[in-house]
């Protein structure tokens, strides 16, 4: 009995496939195991690092790699001999400690995750670019320059009457107190964070040039003179090219290492396992 048309086709169609799938050769497997009740931010950076791991395996640096040899020979307890250095090292493969020491995968994960982010140097434009988009981040506050007294209870029966006694001599000098500079350059912030916010309120009110206080804050009463002031500015390129540069670094590195890593995967056979 003669066979229809269309059954040769299928035939013939059937043939062909098994015949490429001779010729392409299998996608490597990169296997992720979960940890338990992982959601999707855990799940991607698993993922990834699970990538990073084999493009690093693939580059054969978990066989080159100095520092995942030293952490091998650590681990079987080979002395300094050459020869016995080798045979250990053969010995930890053989094992597969390379894959399973968290130590030696945690140095190929993040030496294959500098290299995907390496990126070539910016242009000023770029630069220009990222200090103005993230002004509020380079933008140094405004800055004080004041002198600061301080009255202790420890000192004072009445630390703000004692204050007010030396404020109005003209002449006040306080008691020592650790970590107080009585002339520092400082900001509003630096001030709060260090004294409480009723010194930090005086320092935002007070007049260039005159004592204000006594109020009373952290350590007893208080009082200050500023001397200077100095709006918040946002310095040009030039001045803190450096900090610019990392930033643009830090920020083109991470998309680097993103689009590799997601052509990456498209290139794997990517088996996920929940524990």
């Amino acid at each position: 009995m003669a066979w229809p048309p269309l059954l040769w086709g299928i035939l013939a169609l059937a043939g062909h496939l098994a015949l490429d799938a001779l010729r392409v050769p299998p996608r490597p497997v990169v296997a992720v195991t979960l940890p338990p009740g992982a959601g999707e931010a855990a799940r991607q950076a698993a993922i990834d690092d699970a990538l990073l791991v084999a493009a690093a395996r693939a580059a054969g640096w978990h066989r080159s790699d100095p520092v995942v040899q030293r952490r091998l020979l650590e681990l079987a307890g080979s002395s300094a001999d050459a020869a016995d250095a080798a045979d250990a090292l053969d010995q930890a493969y053989a094992l597969g400690l390379d894959a399973l020491d968290p130590l030696a995968v945690a140095r190929l994960r993040d030496r294959a995750r500098r290299a995907l982010g390496e990126v070539e140097a910016p242009s000023d434009a770029e630069l220009q670019d990222v200090l103005a988009a993230h002004a509020s981040r380079f933008r140094r506050p405004a800055a004080l320059e004041v002198e600061h007294r301080v009255w202790t209870a420890e000192r004072h029966e009445d630390p703000e009457a004692a204050a007010r006694r030396e404020l109005a001599s003209g002449t006040p000098r306080g008691d020592a107190v650790a970590g107080l500079r009585s002339r520092a350059r400082t900001s509003v912030e630096a001030l709060e964070a260090a004294w409480g916010a009723p010194v930090a309120d005086l320092a935002r009110s007070a007049p260039v040039g005159a004592w204000v206080g006594p109020v009373r804050a952290a350590h007893g009463a208080h009082a200050l003179r500023v001397l200077q002031r100095e709006d918040a500015v946002l310095p040009p390129l030039e001045a803190i090219r450096e900090e610019v540069l990392a930033a643009w670094r830090e920020e083109a590195s991470a998309r680097r290492v993103r689009d590799r890593l997601d052509a990456l995967r498209a290139t794997v056979d990517l088996r996920v396992e929940d524990p």
